[in-house]
């Protein structure tokens, strides 16, 4: 099995973060594994120092794709031993039509539980604990489906 993101490529991180096809996914036959390692030790306040990505644009732009709806599905992993229990960090994040950077979900890790962030506008997001203990050492199953919309239908 080659090793590739596609149709995803890695985005807005400097080294030694990275974000990588790392090997045959030990949940789910025929797929790969993303291993993303984000180093803030040398954080310097700018977009590209702030993590580590993976994007899907259309051929030629640099924004995201997404019209009206979509999904994300994956396995988590949170190792008990080198991922930290008291702070937050986004696992998955949806991009929508619009201003204010555009994002308009999260899912995140924020002192252990796995929390849903939603913002319809510039403001600050309504925020729901879905799992209060994320699990460790274990894989975790995720899917997260989302609607979209500029008319206020969606999100």
């Amino acid at each position: 099995m080659e090793r590739s993101l596609g149709p995803f490529s890695a985005c807005n991180q400097k080294s030694p973060s990275y974000a990588q096809a790392a090997s045959k996914s030990p949940v789910y036959a025929g797929s790969g594994k993303l291993e993303v390692y984000f180093d803030e030790s040398n954080y310097d306040g700018t977009r590209d120092d702030k993590g580590a990505e993976i994007c899907h644009f259309d051929s030629g732009k640099t924004n995201e794709i997404l019209k009206n709806e979509g999904c994300q599905g994956f396995a988590l992993y949170v190792p008990s031993s080198s991922f930290p229990t008291d702070k937050s960090t986004v696992v998955a994040q949806q991009f929508c039509p619009g201003g204010c950077s555009s994002w308009c979900g999260t899912l995140t890790i924020t002192s252990n539980q796995l929390v849903v962030d939603h913002r319809s506008s510039c403001e600050n997001p309504t925020q729901h604990v879905i799992v209060s203990s994320t699990a460790r050492d274990t894989w975790n199953s995720v899917i997260v489906r989302f609607k979209v919309s500029a008319a206020e239908k969606g999100a």
